[in-house]
């Protein structure tokens, strides 16, 4: 086994939770109403949010299965892992600078940063069975969940002093805060996820893999229809896929939108 590479794997939970913790569940939905979509009204501006999520989250779900197949035919899932982290980085780092009633692209900021979150989540699981072997996958998984926990839970502490103390860190508002802990997460995420940037295991491509993304894209789609064809054969996979795709959507719903719904109702 490679240490380093688990190690690095680790990590990742470490850099992207701070996304989840701080961006989704605490300071994105309070920001887009207060600010982003100060132009609108309180059920209008959560019903935005809420929506944008949706689309962001459906997005995720019609473009992983296909790149996954990808990555598993290429043996390049360190390198699809790289792009979407830095789409997520990229598009937090963005919401640094949205101003009043942007509430246009703070949505897509959130629907281009969600993909990026999801999609790296996608490859970064699916490397875990490249790391270790099955009786240790368990216990490696849950200390990356660990870790993730840890991280984001002490980013976000600080995030929430830079909101509510700004003096305290040198800045004169809540506003100000606001966005430097925006980028607070993107610079987390991108120093922690250097890495398994460095780190990620590497297979050899499938043999009968053609040589342009077309000849990619084809292979793909065949193979994600063989997949499905197998389903059939396992009604009781079928049912866990679509009863975690509900849970999990939900789950992320109500982490989204607790935080707008509270503001709204103090308003």
């Amino acid at each position: 086994m490679n240490k380093k590479a688990i190690k690095a794997w680790i990590m990742y939970d470490w850099a992207n939770s701070a996304y989840a913790t701080t961006v989704l569940a605490a300071v994105l939905p309070v920001f887009y109403a207060s600010v982003a979509a100060a132009t609108l009204d309180t059920d209008t501006a959560a019903s935005y949010l809420a929506y944008t999520h949706s689309i962001g989250m459906l997005c995720v779900a019609l473009l992983t299965p296909l790149l996954g197949t990808l990555a598993d035919l290429s043996g390049r899932k360190g390198d699809f892992l790289r792009v979407f982290a830095i789409i997520g980085v990229l598009a937090t780092l963005g919401f640094s600078a949205i101003g009043e009633g942007d509430w246009f692209l703070a949505s897509a900021l959130l629907v281009i940063s969600t993909i990026g979150f999801a999609g790296g989540n996608t490859f970064y699981d699916a490397m875990l069975p490249d790391l270790v072997p099955v009786e240790r996958r368990d216990m490696i998984s849950s200390k990356g969940y660990a870790y993730g926990y840890i991280g984001g839970g002490l980013l976000l502490a600080v995030n929430l002093l830079m909101i509510q103390q700004p003096g305290w860190f040198g800045m004169s508002s809540t506003l100000a805060g606001t966005r430097l802990a925006f980028i607070s997460v993107s610079l987390w995420w991108l120093l922690f996820s250097m890495p398994i940037f460095r780190h990620a295991p590497r297979r050899p491509a499938s043999p009968d893999l053609p040589g342009t993304w077309t000849g990619y894209v084809a292979v793909g789609v065949r193979r994600l229809r063989q997949t499905f064809r197998q389903m059939r054969r396992f009604p009781q996979l079928i049912r866990m896929l679509v009863a975690f795709w509900f849970f999990n959507d939900g789950i992320n719903t109500i982490i989204l939108m607790a935080t707008i719904y509270g503001t709204s109702i103090n308003r």
